[in-house]
């Protein structure tokens, strides 16, 4: 950390002991433990799944590895067991190059079995979060009242946090700039992007905060998909990949399109009409969510910016004439947009790339009920300052919703021959991550990727 990193990074941990404060005065308790995790292994195998700290440690601190505990006490300097084992298999953390520790009382255990040893001046019933093979007996592990309030303070971003996320999408935007000539100008493969994107952003591919999805033409269609072909023929190229920056995360979509034209991945004819209509498409997508993002505001309602997306979708496909008629009631319009944008608007975003607390009503842990009409949605709140979250709106062509569709809604017309020759393209999202500051919205991703 910089000097003015350090100095945000101080000040948030100033703003967290405040809050657990508040939080440990209301549920009538004394201290927190929480575990940065174990590790796990893969199912009748030696090898390990790669290691992620426990959220809640890691909304504290940027410390990597397994082991780890900290302990948070009303009034007081949060305490450290720096876990770092006397091991020649695996290379230990060390406090080397960490001047962010002066935050804790930090104490040095080299085995494992010892680290709860640290607290024997514990209340007679400490709350543990996260999981750990030692917790003693007397702990409370894991209580859900007390979760779902942290959950909750993890929705209001100090600025730390929001630095991270900021600085997260600067150095992904790297990697989606390399990607984008990549697939332009020399037409590598799928594979070939993932390679470069882990070069341009100076990541290894298990370092990334999820599996980049990085889809040719027909894949695109796959909301998930999660393989690398080392195919390198393609018209359209959807992108979506971010990185972690101290344990705070960039999730980023990008779609691109060629401009010669040939047959997708899948060997399918993309016609004249179809590559100029997934063309228009692009771009009117693309600048609805630019200005849609700017006039995004506290009081909002995440429910409705998404019902406001389903209409905006609804009207550029009926004027690429894809979407021919249709009743004017805006019920039938969402059923007419909803097997082309399928998926909800967008997510919290922090620790976790799907981050907590979407569909929380309050700090107490109540839950809105489930949305009938938009049943992918991951965020039902209201936007409040301090939020970030994703923005990604999607014109997909995917072919059993589409059939589904014209089987269930005669009342919906849809000009189905240009949609068979818009299916080799598979698919549009275009995705940014957004602040709700003091001062205004800020769009996190644009300014380091047009």
């Amino acid at each position: 950390m910089n000097k003015k990193e350090l100095s945000l990074y101080g000040e948030h941990v100033e703003t967290m002991r405040s809050r657990y404060d508040k939080i440990m005065d209301e549920f009538g308790i004394s201290e927190i433990v929480i575990a940065s995790g174990v590790i796990d292994y893969y199912f009748a195998d030696d090898r390990p799944v790669v290691f992620k700290s426990t959220p809640h440690f890691a909304h504290w601190c940027p410390l990597e590895g397994p082991g780890h505990l900290l302990q948070v006490c009303k009034n007081k300097k949060p305490k450290l067991i720096f876990f770092s084992p006397n091991d020649y298999w695996d290379l230990a953390p060390t406090a080397d190059g960490k001047p962010w520790l002066k935050n804790f009382d930090v104490q040095l255990e080299t085995e494992l079995a010892n680290r709860f040893n640290h607290f024997i001046e514990s209340s007679s019933t400490p709350w543990f979060i996260g999981s750990d093979s030692q917790i003693p007996t007397n702990y409370s592990v894991n209580d859900e009242k007390l979760t779902k309030a942290l959950d909750w303070n993890r929705s209001f971003k100090t600025p730390w946090e929001v630095h991270c996320i900021r600085t997260a999408n600067k150095i992904a935007a790297a990697g989606h700039l390399r990607s984008k000539e990549l697939f332009v100008e020399s037409q590598s493969s799928e594979f070939d992007i993932l390679m470069e994107f882990c070069v341009a952003t100076g990541y290894a591919s298990h370092e990334l905060p999820y599996n980049p999805i990085i889809a040719f033409d027909e894949h695109a269609a796959t909301l998930h998909y999660e393989q690398k072909l080392k195919i390198k023929k393609a018209t359209t190229l959807l992108i979506d990949a971010g990185v972690n920056y101290y344990g705070y995360a960039s999730d980023i979509t990008r779609t691109h399109l060629t401009t010669n034209k040939r047959e997708s991945i899948q060997r399918r004819v993309i016609s004249e009409k179809a590559h100029q209509v997934f063309s228009n498409l692009l771009t009117k997508l693309n600048q609805f969510q630019i200005k849609f993002i700017s006039e995004i505001g506290p009081g909002d309602s995440y429910v409705d910016l998404h019902k406001e997306t389903c209409l905006a979708i609804y009207e550029i496909l009926s004027q690429e004439k894809i979407i021919l008629s249709c009743p004017e009631e805006e019920a039938w319009k969402y059923a007419a947009v909803r097997p082309f944008f399928p998926h909800g608007l967008g997510h919290m975003l922090g620790i976790q790339v799907h981050d907590v607390s979407g569909k929380q009503q309050n700090m107490n842990g109540a839950m809105f009920n489930p949305n009938e009409s938009f049943p992918t949605l991951r965020n039902y709140r209201t936007v409040e300052v301090g939020n970030v979250f994703t923005i990604e709106p999607g014109i997909y062509f995917i072919e059993n919703l589409l059939e589904e569709l014209k089987s269930k809604h005669e009342e919906i017309k849809i000009d189905w021959e240009l949609v068979a020759e818009l299916i080799p393209l598979g698919g549009i999202r275009i995705e940014d991550n957004v602040y709700v500051g003091e001062n205004g919205t800020e769009n996190l991703t644009r300014s380091f990727l047009p």
